[in-house]
């Protein structure tokens, strides 16, 4: 019995890492001279890697998904029963942290630029959850 697989040329995007600036061309050919484009990041469960090995594209998407999910807490914070701390702060921890916490392997070998969108937003989320002033600071909270 032989078994034979075969492959759609639009399913395979051919990825590889490398840390030059400048990285060389790879050209992939498949029998018949089909040439595979390579992809310049990957997604691999949820986290993004760019091509040079950073988390750059992956943490400005968690900050922008973290984002939107701040206007469900401002939305409660603006109600007329508005909500007490402790449910805002729970709501925090489930829509925020825990979107920031997945993948946190990948900030580890983050620079601390890259990292200051994520700050931003977790003093930004206990600001609104405690009802501090926007220009409290950061010890205080």
């Amino acid at each position: 019995m032989k078994m034979v697989l075969k492959f759609l040329v639009q399913n395979l995007m051919p990825y590889y890492l490398q840390k030059k600036h400048k990285p060389q061309p790879i050209t992939l050919l498949l029998q018949g001279n089909a040439e595979l484009p390579l992809k310049t990041e990957y997604k691999y469960l949820g986290l993004t890697v760019q091509r040079n090995g950073t988390y750059a594209l992956h943490i400005q998407k968690v900050a922008a998904k973290c984002r939107a999910r701040l206007n469900v807490i401002r939305l409660l914070k603006g109600t007329s029963w508005c909500a007490g701390k402790r449910p805002l702060l729970t709501i925090y921890r489930s829509l925020v942290r825990s979107v920031i916490e997945y993948g946190m392997e990948a900030y580890f070998v983050s620079s601390s630029n890259m990292l200051k969108p994520l700050v931003k937003i977790q003093n930004d989320a206990l600001r609104l959850c405690l009802g501090a002033m926007p220009s409290t600071p950061v010890v205080c909270l």
